[in-house]
């Protein structure tokens, strides 16, 4: 029988602490003791090291959350915690509205390939780069300072600053597709400029400003704002109604603390 190489046998598990006591005993006894014997004494050890020598999954740890490596959608119904973004609910809105429209990043055109249509496509074709913002790809183009190069293109409105950075805080939190149970909705002193105007800009503004409006309805002030919920297009697309085109186009509809928000700015008269 081939004697056992014993250098070899401690690099295959060098991180294993427990031969490093026995190594000089080993060393010692192989001068004296039957080699056979030896062999199988050590082979005992070998497996008794390699048994405990186990390493936990890693993890990342973001703001207090153990999210995968590979982060994937993991619904918990836990309340929102106002230092997280969550993709549902302040990415994907901001993307539908913005760049998974027709003739540019929805299912159907996936132009360049790429399709901003849900977390699994974001991740797949989006170049995303988790915990790093400034590496990923769609982060990259909304911040381009070369109109021909700028997502979303002319004449589409550009990302506000805020809508910006709340897609780089997500990158940087790890691109995870975490949820939560939203249980504060608030309506209490419910204006344009407190709330209805962001609920526009991240849900509608995308497809409803230009020079081309979809469905020739434009959302970029208080005016048309109102005068969308007067004739009641707005309220009808966004509660899904029959008879009217269920907005936002292509992506969820808004949970019923936005809808109500939207009434309650209609009760109230539209405050501004």
């Amino acid at each position: 029988m081939q004697s056992l190489d014993f250098n070899k046998a401690f690099r295959i598990c060098n991180f294993c602490y427990i031969f490093q006591p026995i190594q000089f005993v080993i060393s010692f006894s192989s001068s004296i003791m039957n080699k056979h014997l030896l062999q199988l004494i050590l082979g005992f050890i070998i497996l008794i090291g390699i048994s405990a020598c186990k390493h936990e999954p890693t993890t990342n740890t973001v703001l207090g959350t153990n999210l995968p490596n590979n982060p994937t959608d993991t619904t918990n119904n836990i309340p929102c915690d106002s230092d997280i973004v969550y993709f549902n609910r302040d990415i994907l809105p901001l993307l539908i509205s913005n760049c998974a429209y027709t003739g540019c990043h929805d299912a159907a055109t996936a132009k360049e390939e790429i399709v901003l249509n849900s977390y699994a496509n974001v991740m797949r074709t989006g170049g995303i780069v988790p915990f790093n913002a400034g590496n990923s790809k769609i982060y990259k183009k909304v911040i381009d300072t070369d109109p021909k190069d700028v997502m979303p293109p002319a004449p589409k409105q550009k990302l506000t600053t805020q809508q910006i950075e709340t897609l780089a805080k997500w990158i940087n939190q790890g691109a995870s597709n975490i949820q939560c149970n939203y249980t504060g909705c608030d309506t209490t002193n419910v204006n344009y400029t407190g709330q209805i105007s962001s609920l526009i800009s991240a849900n509608c503004l995308g497809c409803h400003s230009g020079s081309a409006p979809g469905g020739n309805i434009s959302l970029t002030n208080y005016a048309e704002v109102k005068s969308a919920i007067q004739q009641g297009k707005l309220l009808g697309a966004i509660e899904h109604s029959s008879g009217f085109s269920a907005m936002p186009k292509g992506g969820q509809k808004l949970d019923e603390c936005k809808i109500t928000i939207f009434k309650k700015w209609q009760a109230l008269n539209y405050p501004q």
